[in-house]
């Protein structure tokens, strides 16, 4: 699966990747500082993340809320037919990934 999901990508990561370190802003602004106007800033990722979540709701401040709620649902008796669905959304390359880590976001 990994080689088709990639195969399918690898096109389009290249060619925007490629386009943004020619572009002429980038180059001006951010490579070689020859011009007055900053197009580019850089970004310090945890303190965007934390601007990010700061208006994050109290209820799911925990990042519980889902399991919260599968407990909640389980431990109701009327609802006795369960189904396993499948949905996948919203793909993006998340380089901080690493197999087993805690599912508790900050």
């Amino acid at each position: 699966m990994c080689n088709e999901i990639t195969s399918i990508y690898t096109n389009t990561i290249n060619t925007n990747i490629f386009e943004l370190l020619i572009h002429e802003d980038y180059i001006c602004h951010y490579l070689i500082p020859l011009c007055d106007q900053q197009t580019y800033i850089t970004l310090n990722t945890e303190d965007y993340i934390k601007e990010t979540l700061k208006d994050k709701p109290e209820y799911i401040r925990k990042d519980d809320f889902i399991d919260q709620l599968h407990l909640k649902i389980s431990q109701e008796k009327e609802n006795s037919n369960t189904y396993k669905i499948l949905q996948i959304s919203d793909w993006h390359v998340d380089l901080r990934y690493q197999e087993g880590t805690s599912k508790i976001c900050r």
